[in-house]
């Protein structure tokens, strides 16, 4: 899939970078999530931990969707429906399914250790763990995922969603093509790349997903709950329509010309001003709305929600657009290996919290460090490794699992 290409078929730099920030981001949300269980009773801590999860929760997916439907049209436009179909399966397809049985288990397997480590009771060998995830794995289970021992596509439910996504915007292209009535309905459809017209695009945007994810919550409880479809496609369903939405906006902008040469996204002082207000809403009322929320409290906290992300989306690209437009060798290096970053870095957090557990300093020093560790080793196994050498890296995948079957 084209990563840089706009409607003038000049490189769109910033798209590269953005990408790359925000995988770091989801690096940090993982950090948090292992670290955060282990504040042993810091108040800072804990809520240092809690705002980095619920922030990066709300602002990572928008921005990746969005990206990944503003270059799905040219692509298909391209290459055609069957080619586009295959190189998807190629690109997402096969790594979720080895990540799957190689890469997510040893996670899994340390998240496990760090628990009953807690408990004082003796872990089981990874070999015998392995076994039961993969026959979790092959009940083809459709239901919510109820256990942290049971299979999951854990951060590989991105590729899942995205490649599921990705398959249906081609069917839609291709009915498109082959509907008459499909293609003059879309025919009507404005594109506006005035300022007005992108903004009202935008409130349009932030209206459906507060509505989508406020529907879905009527009838869910509050918070974060897996879904997985025969252990093959994994999402939380409240965010399935945010992710959905962007997805097709980034259609919308990359056929309306959004990005051509002068085009303004708006003033970044603007954005970064109604980011904050929305901020700070949303934190209080998250922190100050009584549980059992009430339907009127739902709506607060999904409006709130919606909008806070429809902001820092507009606020982290006019400012990518500002000041990342501009290729340089270690911008192009970092983009390049994003996306593998994201595909491997899964057990290091982990195993981080492992190694790193005897070390007495502050839990932040600690999460800080294995954050470094985790880009770092992820950076250099994706470019010196996986990118160069694909096959050679999935064999030593193989290979670590069956070192690690046999010496833990």
């Amino acid at each position: 899939m084209p990563s840089s290409l706009d409607n003038s078929h000049d490189r769109l730099v910033f798209f590269d970078d953005l990408r790359f920030f925000i995988i770091m981001f989801v690096v940090l949300q993982h950090i948090a999530l292992v670290y955060g269980a282990e504040t042993h009773g810091s108040a800072v801590s804990g809520a240092i931990f809690n705002y980095i999860v619920m922030l990066t929760d709300i602002f990572m997916m928008p921005v990746l969707f969005f990206a990944a439907g503003f270059f799905a049209l040219p692509s298909i436009e391209r290459y055609g429906t069957a080619h586009f179909v295959v190189n998807k399966l190629k690109r997402l397809g096969i790594p979720q399914l080895i990540g799957a049985v190689f890469i997510v288990p040893v996670a899994m397997y340390f998240m496990y250790c760090s628990r009953v480590a807690g408990d004082g009771t003796p872990p089981v060998g990874y070999w015998n763990y392995w076994i039961e995830v993969m026959k979790s794995a092959v009940t083809f289970h459709s239901g919510y995922v109820h256990s942290p021992d049971q299979f999951s596509l854990r951060h590989l439910w991105f590729l899942s969603v995205l490649l599921s996504v990705l398959i249906l915007f081609a069917g839609l292209y291709k009915a498109e093509k082959e509907s008459a009535f499909i293609r003059n309905t879309l025919a009507h459809i404005p594109k506006t790349h005035s300022a007005a017209g992108m903004f009202t695009v935008l409130l349009i945007t932030g209206l459906i997903t507060s509505v989508g994810f406020f529907i879905v919550k009527l009838y869910l409880k509050w918070g974060y709950q897996a879904v997985l479809v025969f252990n093959l496609i994994h999402f939380e369903p409240s965010r399935l329509v945010s992710q959905i939405v962007f997805f097709a906006l980034g259609v919308y902008a990359y056929s309306a010309k959004w990005f051509a040469e002068g085009r303004s996204f708006g003033s970044i002082g603007i954005w970064t001003g109604v980011s904050l207000l929305a901020l700070i809403v949303h934190i209080h009322l998250d922190n100050s709305l009584p549980a059992p929320l009430t339907v009127f409290n739902k709506c607060l906290l999904s409006f709130s929600r919606s909008f806070l992300a429809l902001f820092l989306f507009g606020g982290l690209v006019s400012f990518a657009r500002r000041f990342w437009n501009r290729p340089s060798p270690v911008h192009k290096v970092l983009a390049a290996n994003s996306y593998t970053v994201y595909v491997i870095h899964y057990p290091l957090p982990a195993l981080s919290a492992i190694l790193l557990n005897a070390w007495n300093v502050h839990v932040l020093v600690k999460s800080g460090t294995a954050f470094g560790l985790t880009v770092l080793i992820s950076m250099i196994l994706s470019n010196y490794l996986v990118k160069p050498y694909p096959r050679l890296a999935v064999g030593s995948l193989i290979l670590l699992n069956v070192v690690l079957f046999m010496i833990l």
